[in-house]
């Protein structure tokens, strides 16, 4: 697990900021990664396309003012 990335990679990953990474997760869009031993989030590999993705389609689609 040392390989994995933390939150403000991820986030860098998927081109958002963490506190949004941290929305989508209290919204239950990217499902919470595991911890390591300080409590700190670690995203494997096979976890980094679903935040981007949800980014992605966020951007895509209508505002609420529209």
């Amino acid at each position: 697990m040392t390989s994995a990335l933390t939150i403000r990679q991820a986030a860098a990953f998927a081109d958002a900021t963490v506190q949004t990474v941290r929305h989508h997760h209290r919204l239950g869009l990217v499902d919470q990664p595991a911890r390591d031993v300080s409590g700190r989030r670690r995203y494997a590999s096979a976890e980094l396309p679903r935040p981007a993705q949800v980014r992605t389609v966020a951007g895509a689609g209508p505002t609420y003012e529209e």
